[in-house]
């Protein structure tokens, strides 16, 4: 991976943009542009961040790929939800 983006531009946003450069072992589509963003909930009873974890794949990625993208995404948010300690839901 590849990062080809760190954002602080905007008071209350963070963000991290990656491009996949290369596999080993190789993958079955040509590209792949992965961003991450944290934004401030300012609206809550306590401190709380919206995560979001968004990729963008080559149009020759198949449905199966994006299907297993789709579940690997959901145990990063399982994984940070148990790291942090948090209580709150994540979705994907």
């Amino acid at each position: 991976m590849r990062i080809t983006e760190i954002s602080e531009r905007l008071p209350l946003k963070r963000s991290i943009g990656m491009e996949m450069v290369s596999s080993d072992p190789p993958v079955e589509y040509s590209a792949r542009n992965d961003s991450i963003t944290l934004s401030a909930i300012t609206h809550a009873d306590r401190p709380a961040v919206y995560v979001e974890f968004t990729s963008d794949f080559s149009s020759d990625a198949t449905r199966e790929v994006l299907e297993d993208s789709k579940f690997k995404k959901r145990e990063f948010f399982d994984d940070l939800v148990a790291f942090s300690g948090s209580a709150g839901s994540a979705a994907a």
